[in-house]
């Protein structure tokens, strides 16, 4: 439940009961993309208050405040994406994988990522032992913002990777699905 939003710029920052600080890049309204997220309250997802209480992205330094009511007060910084494994030092910057949301999920989460150009896009996901359980693009795709959904039926509770390889960009992030 997104509890309070505020605009900074060519940003929006949303502080959310279950999913900690999210900030958007609206410099394109019609095409709003993630491009950072911290939960503060990793919790399990239930219809109480808990979890990140407000956002404040005005201080000078560029700082973000974040209250949680369960966990206290964050100090945080955007700061600029790259790729886990990337092969050729390159700067991930124009692409962006985001924290799939929600996090932990039970049983589906969405993947959120932006190509600069068009690329072949194949995202997998893989169990903490490195095997490939699913297959979530692979195909050709347009630059643009897409997302892509994990249903997760099945699947045992635990921690997941997921990967995009786009071109030569390649990164990976963990999930976690409680039962």
């Amino acid at each position: 439940m997104v509890h309070n939003a505020y605009i900074k710029g060519d940003s929006l920052y949303l502080a959310h009961y279950r999913a900690g600080v999210i900030v958007y890049d609206i410099s394109d309204p019609s095409l709003p993309f993630e491009v950072g997220h911290y939960d503060t309250y990793p919790g399990v997802n239930s219809t109480a208050f808990q979890g990140c209480w407000n956002v404040y992205p005005y201080l000078p330094s560029g700082n973000i405040i974040a209250s949680d009511i369960s966990t206290g007060l964050y100090v945080l910084r955007l700061g600029k994406t790259t790729s886990v494994n990337n092969q050729n030092n390159e700067t991930a910057e124009n692409y962006n994988l985001m924290q799939n949301y929600p996090n932990p999920f039970n049983p589906l989460t969405n993947i959120t990522y932006y190509l600069p150009r068009q690329e072949f896009v194949k995202i997998t996901v893989a169990d903490e032992l490195g095997r490939q359980v699913a297959v979530l693009v692979n195909e050709v795709q347009q630059k643009g913002s897409y997302s892509a959904e994990f249903k997760a039926d099945g699947f045992a509770s635990g921690v997941y990777f997921y990967t995009i390889k786009a071109g030569e960009f390649i990164s990976t992030k963990k999930m976690i699905l409680t039962k």
